[in-house]
């Protein structure tokens, strides 16, 4: 079931186009900003609590839809196709890495970056060269839109897939300044980050494992060693520094500016080769899974 599932929403996903008009998740900012504007006179709301009771209604609501149709093979297959395709974006990222790609080729920085934002849901460090920005906003992307979302929708159902989803929109919305979700600094939003974080822990871990298998096990060991011991990344996030350092040393895309700007087209095709790679590699392990739980 979860296996013809993520099958069928990833061919979706990929083929049918954009569907980011009908995936929004306006409405659960905008409840989390009433929530945020709350808080400031209610202390007890910016924090853990504030998460509970904007994230809390939603998922009751799709916990109770899970288990009333878990009786009937259509109606849990129609449910959990429907919030799985919800659930990866809210931008479609075929397209997004593509585009992002695209403009690469073309030279055309402006562009590219602006898909660089829109990939990322904000924008890249300034300093950053934009090839190598770009190579590990593809592998950030890659775990945040779509194999954090499987993870979770294999371990808990719809109800997993959507608990990923709203905290890494609510996450990155509470960071935002001109969202009006509160102060970046604040208590809420700290809560936000925090979710996001654990709720990211394995998924980035298993991305980052894949990404290491798939290529240069030893090279993205030992960058990623690097980056834990200096402790400095321009990615603020753990999890995110994880993935752009385990994919970067998996394809041993140099480190130095000038040769990263220099091979830079051919850094970035190799980056979304191993991006889909990845994703055929997780497919393949869940099959396995599947058939080995049919077989016992």
């Amino acid at each position: 079931m979860t296996l013809i599932t993520l099958l069928i929403a990833l061919t979706v996903e990929r083929f049918l186009g954009s569907l980011q008009d009908y995936r929004r998740f306006d409405w659960l900012l905008a409840f989390a900003r009433w929530v945020a504007a709350k808080a400031e006179k209610r202390a007890w709301l910016d924090g853990p609590l504030g998460v509970l009771l904007v994230l809390g209604p939603p998922a009751v609501v799709v916990g109770v839809l899970q288990a009333l149709f878990a009786g009937s093979l259509v109606l849990s297959l129609l449910f959990a196709l429907v919030v799985l395709i919800y659930c990866f974006g809210p931008r479609t990222f075929y397209d997004q890495a593509k585009s992002l790609v695209d403009a690469l080729d073309r030279g055309d920085e402006e562009a590219a970056r602006w898909y660089l934002e829109q990939l990322l849901d904000r924008r890249p460090a300034p300093d950053e060269p934009l090839p190598k920005a770009a190579s590990e906003a593809l592998f950030i992307a890659l775990c945040d839109r779509l194999l954090a979302v499987v993870f979770w929708f294999a371990v808990l159902g719809p109800l997993g897939a959507f608990l990923w989803r709203a905290s890494s929109e609510l996450s990155k919305g509470c960071a935002a300044p001109e969202v009006g979700c509160g102060t970046p600094q604040g208590g809420l939003a700290a809560a936000w980050r925090w979710l996001y974080f654990v709720l990211g822990w394995v998924p980035a871990r298993l991305t980052a494992w894949t990404f290491a298998a798939l290529g240069s096990f030893m090279d993205a060991r030992e960058r990623c060693r690097r980056m834990q011991e200096d402790g400095e990344h321009h990615w603020t996030d753990p999890n995110e520094a994880l993935l752009a350092c385990a994919g970067c040393g998996a394809l041993r895309l140099p480190e130095s500016e000038e040769t990263m700007e220099m091979r830079g087209g051919w850094a970035v095709c190799q980056s979304l080769e191993l991006v889909r790679r990845s994703i055929l590699a997780w497919l393949v392990v869940i099959a396995v899974l599947t058939l080995w739980g049919w077989a016992s």
